[in-house]
């Protein structure tokens, strides 16, 4: 794998990772005292589905 493949796909996963913090923190604040399934509900619509 080149460098600018690696750099294109750490960037990339750096992208998701914060989506998914931003998105986790919005859903805390709705569904309250439920991490554990925030993580289920993120789990299940990144990986676009079961």
């Amino acid at each position: 794998m080149s460098n600018e493949s690696y750099e294109s796909e750490r960037l990339a996963v750096e992208q998701i990772k914060g989506a998914r913090e931003r998105i986790g923190a919005e859903l805390s604040k709705v569904i309250v005292g439920q991490q554990e399934t925030i993580e289920h509900l993120l789990i299940a619509v990144l990986s676009g589905g079961h």
